[in-house]
C-alpha cells in the first residue's frame, strides 16, 4: 500500500479528516487520495492536487489564528473555563476584557481571568501570533445555558458562544426498575383508526402499557415526511427534524370537525367511505392513499378557522407565533407541492429562500400550518395526560433520526451548514460488502459551530419537549461521520470528525431544560472513546441481545448463564430493534435465508450462519431448561426466560417489543432494502382492542413486571 503524502495527511488533520480507520475485521483501511481531496474541498480547502496541500495548510492556520477565539467554548458546570486565545504578537494579553452578554439588554458581566500559560501555536502560520490558554472562573449569575461571549482587545471585538452545561445529561439514578414496550405508531391496529395508527392510538397504547405497570412507550420517529410525490414513508428519511407528521392525526378528534358540515359530509359520503375501507384492508399501509383522504378533510377544517371560536383562533395564532420557522416551513412545503421537484432544481430566487405569495397556493400553506398545530396538539396531549396520570400512563420514548432527506426543508433552510455534495453512510462490513450510502447530507463541522448550533438546538428541543426519553440514532455521529463524496462509491468514503464535547453540552442543557433522559444508539462498530464519553455524560447505552449473542461467548462455559454478558446498569435492554429480525424469525433463522435470497451472502455464508444460529439455539434452550425448570422449552419459553432475565438485571430500562409476544415473524425494516421489501408499511396482526384478551402477552408482561419489582 502506497503511503499517503505527508502534506496531505497534515492538511487532513487540520480539517479533522481521518486518513485511516480500523474496519469491522480489525484491518487498517487507508483513505484514497482522491476521496481525501474531494472531502477537503467540500470542507473549504483550496486543494485539487497533493501539490497544493502545503499552501492550503498555511491558509487554514492563518484563518484560525485570525479568528482569535473558537466559535464555541464549552465549560462544564462547576469547572473554570479554559480555552485558547490567539493574538498577534503586538497585542498585550493584560489588556484583554471578557464580557458575557445578558439577554434583554441588561448590564453585561465582566469576567475575571488569568493567563495560565503560553503554548505552541500549532495551527498558526508563523511566529507573528502567540497562543495562550486563558482561565476564567464562571460567576454564579452565569447559570447553565448558552451565553454570548465577547473578547475586547485593542479596540476590536471577537465573538464566541459559551456553553455552560451540566457535565451529565438529565436523568434519575439508574434504579433497574422501569420497563416499557415498543411499537411503531403506523403499525398500530385499532377499530377507530383509518388504516394506520394515529396519535389517539398512541395515547391509548400508552394508557394500556401504563395499566400493566410499564413506564415507557417507545416508538419510531414521528417527523413530517413527503407522502405525495415523492412518497417516502421511512421514518428515518424525514422532510424535517423540526415538525411532526400530520399522517398520524386522528381526523375524527379534531375539534373543528364538529363545526364543519362540509367535512362531515365528505367523510360520510359513499365514495369517501369506500376509499376508507380500502385503506383499512390488507396487511400493508398505502401511505399516499390514506394521506390524501386525511388531507382532504384537514383542508376543509383549516378553511373554517376564521369562523371558529375566539378561543380556538387565539390558540392557533399563539401556536404560529411561538413556533420558530413554522410559517417558513409551511411556505416551503406549499412551494414544493407546486414545483414538484427538489429544491435545488428550483429557479435561483426560490432556491435562495426568496419565496413570494405568487409562488404557492395559499390554501396549501394554510393546510401545513393547520396540520402542524393539530399534530402538535394531539401528540402533546399524550405527554400531558401521561404526566397528569401519575405513572398510570406510559411516557413517550421518541427516536431522533441521524439526518433528513437531501430535498428536505432543513437542508434548504440551512444550506450554509449542510454539505450538499456528499452523503453520510457506513464503510464495508460483513453484510454490506460495498458499504452503505444513507443519502443524508452531513453537517459542515465548522459551519455548524459558527452558527452556534442553532439548528441542532432547535430540533433537540422540539423532540425533548414531547418526550421523556430520547434515543439518538447512530450516536457515534456526535464524534465522526463517514462522508461519501458525490460520484464516489460507498466503499471509498472518509471519516470526518466533529466536536463531540459541544454536542454533549447541548444534549445536557436541553435534557435538563425539558427533563428528558437521553439514550445513544451505540450498536455495531463503536470507535474508541465513544462509550466512555457516553458514560461521562450520562447518556444511556443500548444493550440488544441479538448483538450481544454474536461474540466469543456463544454457548458459554456455564450452562446456568445465558450466552451473553449481563447488561450494564446504565443501559436500555431489549431483545432486538426495528432493524433486526423479530424473535420468532430469528429463532428459526428466517433472516439468514432472506439475506441469502437478496444475495447479501453466498451459500457458504448462509450455511455458516445457520450453524452458528443452531449453536445459539441449543445454548439458550439448555439455559432455559436449567434455570426455569422446563423439560422441553419452546421458542416462547425461551423468549419469556430472556425477557425475565433482562428484567431481573440491573439495566435501567427494559424495552419489550410488543409484537414479539405474539410470535410475529415479519420485520418492520430490512436494512439495505428499499423497493425489495415493504419496509415501514406492515400493520400489526393484533389490535389494541385484542390486547386484554391475549393471555400469553399478559402473562409475559406480568412476569416482567414482577421481575422488575
Amino acid at each position: 500500500m502506497t503511503p499517503l503524502p505527508e502534506p496531505l495527511k497534515e492538511l487532513a488533520e487540520c480539517y479533522g479528516v481521518l486518513t485511516e480507520y480500523w474496519d469491522v475485521n480489525g484491518q487498517l483501511r487507508v483513505a484514497s487520495v482522491e476521496s481525501l481531496l474531494a472531502v477537503l474541498q467540500l470542507l473549504g480547502a483550496n486543494v485539487s492536487s497533493v501539490e497544493q496541500a502545503a499552501e492550503a495548510i498555511t491558509v487554514r492556520r492563518e484563518n484560525r489564528a485570525q479568528r482569535v477565539l473558537e466559535p464555541v467554548i464549552v465549560v462544564w458546570q462547576g469547572d473554570a473555563a479554559e480555552f485558547v486565545v490567539t493574538l498577534p504578537r503586538g497585542d498585550t494579553p493584560t489588556s484583554l476584557r471578557f464580557i458575557i452578554d445578558i439577554p434583554g439588554g441588561l448590564t453585561p458581566i465582566d469576567l475575571k481571568w488569568n493567563e495560565l500559560r503560553e503554548v505552541p501555536a500549532d495551527f498558526a502560520p508563523s511566529d507573528r501570533y502567540s497562543t495562550r490558554v486563558v482561565r476564567i472562573d464562571i460567576p454564579a449569575q452565569v447559570t447553565p445555558g448558552y451565553w454570548p461571549l465577547t473578547l475586547e482587545c485593542n479596540g476590536r471585538q471577537h465573538k464566541s458562544l459559551l456553553m455552560h452545561a451540566p457535565r451529565q445529561a438529565f436523568g434519575p439514578p439508574a434504579s433497574g426498575q422501569a420497563w416499557g414496550c415498543f411499537m411503531p405508531v403506523y403499525s398500530i391496529r385499532s377499530q377507530h383508526n383509518w388504516g394506520a395508527g394515529d396519535y389517539t392510538d398512541l395515547r391509548h397504547l400508552a394508557e394500556w402499557i401504563g395499566g400493566q405497570g410499564g413506564r415507557v412507550l417507545g416508538t419510531l420517529p414521528l417527523l413530517a415526511g413527503f407522502l405525495d410525490e415523492p412518497c417516502d414513508p421511512s421514518p428515518y428519511a424525514p422532510a424535517t427534524r423540526l415538525f411532526w407528521n400530520e399522517f398520524y392525526i386522528d381526523v375524527e378528534r379534531v375539534p373543528e370537525l364538529a363545526h364543519c358540515e362540509p367535512a362531515r359530509n365528505l367523510i360520510g359520503s359513499s365514495a369517501f367511505q369506500q376509499e376508507l375501507t380500502g385503506c383499512r384492508e390488507g396487511e400493508y399501509i398505502d401511505y399516499q392513499r390514506l394521506m390524501k383522504l386525511k388531507r382532504s378533510v384537514l383542508e376543509l377544517l383549516a378553511d373554517t378557522m376564521p369562523q371558529q371560536s375566539a378561543e380556538r383562533q387565539q390558540a392557533w395564532r399563539v401556536f404560529i407565533e411561538q413556533t420558530p420557522q413554522l410559517e417558513e416551513y409551511a411556505t416551503f412545503r406549499a412551494v414544493h407541492e407546486r414545483e414538484r421537484r427538489p429544491w435545488w432544481l428550483w429557479e435561483p430566487r426560490l432556491r435562495s429562500g426568496d419565496l413570494r405569495a405568487s409562488d404557492y397556493d395559499a390554501a396549501a400553506r394554510d393546510y401545513h400550518l393547520y396540520a402542524q398545530w393539530i399534530a402538535s396538539e394531539q401528540l402533546e396531549r399524550t405527554l400531558r395526560e401521561g404526566q397528569a396520570a401519575g405513572g398510570e400512563t406510559a411516557q413517550l420514548y421518541l427516536d431522533l433520526p441521524l439526518g433528513v432527506r437531501r430535498d428536505a426543508y432543513d437542508v434548504w433552510r440551512n444550506r450554509d451548514i449542510f454539505i450538499t455534495q456528499s452523503s453520510v453512510g457506513a464503510p464495508p462490513d460483513a453484510i454490506f460488502t460495498g458499504g452503505q450510502n444513507w443519502g443524508f447530507c452531513p453537517l459542515h463541522p465548522d459551519a455548524v459551530r459558527e452558527s452556534g448550533y442553532t439548528h441542532v438546538r432547535h430540533y433537540l428541543s422540539r423532540h425533548m419537549h414531547a418526550s421523556r426519553m430520547l434515543r439518538i440514532d447512530h450516536v457515534m455521529g456526535l464524534h465522526r461521520l463517514f462522508w461519501i463524496p458525490d460520484g464516489r462509491p460507498a466503499s471509498d468514503g472518509v471519516y470526518v470528525r466533529y466536536r463531540a464535547d459541544e454536542f454533549y453540552a447541548i444534549l445536557s442543557l436541553e435534557s435538563h431544560r425539558h427533563r428528558t433522559c437521553v439514550l445513544g444508539e451505540n450498536l455495531g462498530t463503536v470507535p474508541p472513546g465513544v462509550n466512555e464519553a457516553m458514560d461521562e455524560h450520562a447518556i444511556r447505552r443500548m444493550f440488544v441481545v441479538q448483538y450481544e449473542l454474536q461474540g466469543d461467548q456463544q454457548g458459554g462455559n456455564d450452562p446456568s448463564q445465558p450466552p451473553f454478558n449481563a447488561p450494564p446498569s446504565n443501559a436500555v435492554a431489549s431483545l432486538n430493534t426495528h432493524d433486526m429480525p423479530m424473535f420468532s424469525a430469528w429463532w428459526r433463522g428466517e433472516d439468514i435465508d432472506d439475506r441469502r435470497a437478496m444475495d447479501l451472502m453466498d451459500d457458504a455464508g448462509r450455511d455458516e450462519e445457520h450453524r452458528i444460529r443452531s449453536e445459539l439455539r441449543e445454548a439458550l434452550t439448555r439455559w432455559t431448561r436449567i434455570t426455569r425448570g422446563i423439560e422441553s422449552p419452546s421458542a416462547s419459553d425461551v423468549l419469556t426466560a430472556l425477557l425475565t432475565h433482562l428484567a431481573e438485571s440491573s439495566a435501567e430500562l427494559l424495552l419489550v417489543n410488543l409484537e414479539d409476544l405474539w410470535q410475529e415473524t415479519r420485520p418492520q425494516n430490512i436494512p439495505g432494502t428499499w423497493k425489495e421489501r415493504p419496509n415501514w408499511r406492515r400493520r400489526a396482526s393484533r389490535s389494541l382492542e385484542q390486547l386484554n384478551q391475549l393471555q400469553d402477552v399478559l402473562n409475559v408482561l406480568e412476569a416482567v413486571r414482577a421481575a422488575r419489582g
